[in-house]
């Protein structure tokens, strides 16, 4: 996909614009309905504040505009922190894009490397896997300041250190291998980093301007002054520490980009027959192995706090703020055991032959089971996907049965039916169609951007500045600094 350069506050994770791509996966609910497990969540959305990720670099829109083929590598062919930041690199329709430009979006692409590889294992084992294809090691000088720099953040080499290691449970060889690890990731990424972010700012300027002629210009400013007025802004302002006039333009720009993003997606339509197209094309993903249907009465319960679910205790809390821990817990004792007994009561009715659908179309808990009418319909599951306290006990019964006690679980007390079995082959696509439809409306509403981007890149004046030209004209490639 082509990638589009979000702007410094969207980078910097203040969520102003939402530019980034939108998450493809739908996340697994977690409530009263308590059968899958955290594992089964995933997601895959891809950041595109990200110069490559996890899956894979960064795609690149066709090399087909000749200024657009000299700006691949410019940046490690000009060392452009000895030019002036407002030397013009190029210039997209009529706006400029400068060095300081350049400058700013590098700096904060930078500042979240850092942030991800430090938090995600995953970009941090791709990073390295990277680094080492491309023959990217760290210099001696390097590896020099990176430990020296852990040292003083640590507050040095002794007491703070030693209290920090013996906390985390690792030796000091163990630690600086870490560090360094981080550091020729870091460092691989840079150079992803250079490769990318002046066709990525391209991309964003060609955004704006259309933004500008769809007439979003006096929404993307009225976004800014909500800002401003905001309790964010002053920490927009340390954070980033702009001038006030280039703050204004980051939040406008990251606007109109949202505004004609959002615009271009919505051309793209799915339909069922896309959705029919990518499971006949991707059958062998859909299968499952043996696994069971279930049906269930919720009596809601939480004995923990699960957001957004609340505990008993926490509920009681907020009724009668003035309770003590002791009175709390007595109360929500007995409040546990009123749930318990009405949780029992429809169990025997249920045992007896009452209609279990209609006993949980009247009586559960759970919120969407009983707006939707399921009569407690839990769907397939394999074991892998139950949580404990259902596996344990509901794995063995037959179809039809009931079982014989109230199931407890941090959510609740659950009356719980098996309805059917079925041994390991295709999951349907009628079971997969809902699933299915963001992702593929993901994909659509992309590829509708890229094109887009793509058509733009070709048919837009794009050229570059004569001294910028002539600087990358003479300059030889020259060696990628680890910081900018």
């Amino acid at each position: 996909m082509v990638a589009v350069t979000v702007g410094l506050m969207t980078v910097l994770g203040f969520g102003l614009t939402g530019c980034a791509n939108k998450n493809a996966a739908t996340d697994t609910a977690k409530g009263p309905d308590a059968t899958t497990t955290d594992a089964t969540t995933a997601s895959t959305a891809t950041d595109s504040a990200k110069p490559a990720t996890p899956d894979g670099q960064t795609k690149q829109a066709p090399a087909d505009n000749p200024e657009l083929q000299k700006l691949a590598g410019a940046p490690k062919k000009v060392d452009m922190t000895k030019m002036t930041p407002t030397t013009i690199i190029c210039t997209v329709g009529e706006t400029p894009i400068t060095v300081g430009d350049y400058d700013r979006q590098f700096k904060a692409r930078q500042k979240q490397l850092q942030a991800i590889l430090g938090l995600s294992p995953q970009a941090l084992e791709f990073y390295t896997k990277l680094a080492k294809e491309k023959h990217i090691e760290l210099t001696a000088e390097e590896k020099d300041k990176i430990l020296a720099a852990a040292r003083k953040a640590e507050g040095g080499e002794h007491s703070a250190l030693s209290d920090f290691l013996a906390k985390s449970k690792i030796t000091k060889e163990e630690f600086d291998k870490q560090l360094l690890q981080q550091g020729v990731a870091y460092k691989a990424a840079t150079s992803v980093l250079q490769d990318v972010l002046l066709n990525d700012m391209v991309n964003r300027e060609l955004l704006c301007n259309a933004a500008r002629s769809s007439g979003f210009a006096k929404t993307a400013f009225n976004k800014y002054i909500a800002i401003k007025k905001s309790d964010k802004y002053p920490e927009l302002e340390k954070a980033t520490q702009l001038p006030p006039e280039q703050l204004r333009e980051e939040i406008v720009k990251d606007e109109l980009v949202r505004l004609e993003m959002e615009k271009v997606e919505q051309t793209a339509k799915t339909t069922d027959k896309d959705l029919q197209a990518y499971y006949d094309k991707n059958k062998d993903r859909f299968k499952h192995g043996e696994r069971i249907k279930l049906s269930q009465i919720v009596i809601a319960a939480p004995t923990e706090d699960i957001p957004p679910l609340q505990s008993v205790k926490t509920q009681l809390k907020q009724q009668n703020p003035k309770m003590t821990d002791a009175e709390l817990d007595a109360e929500a004792k007995v409040v546990l055991q009123q749930k318990n007994r009405t949780a029992q009561e429809l169990l025997a009715r249920a045992q007896k032959g009452e209609d279990f659908a209609k006993l949980a179309n009247e009586y559960t808990e759970d919120p969407e089971s009983r707006a939707r009418k399921l009569g407690g319909d839990m769907g397939f599951h394999e074991k892998s996907g139950l949580i404990k306290e259902f596996v344990d006990k509901v794995w063995a019964l037959k179809t039809g049965e009931v079982f014989p006690s109230v199931i407890a679980s941090p959510y609740g007390f659950h009356v719980v039916k098996v309805t059917g079995r079925e041994q390991p082959g295709a999951i349907p696509f009628a079971e997969v169609k809902d699933q299915l439809r963001p992702l593929i409306a993901k994909k659509n509403a992309d590829d509708a951007l890229e094109l887009w981007i793509n058509d733009k890149r070709r048919n837009t004046k794009i050229t570059l500045s004569p001294e910028f030209q002539s600087l990358l004209s003479a300059n030889p490639t020259t060696k990628m600094p680890l910081t900018r």
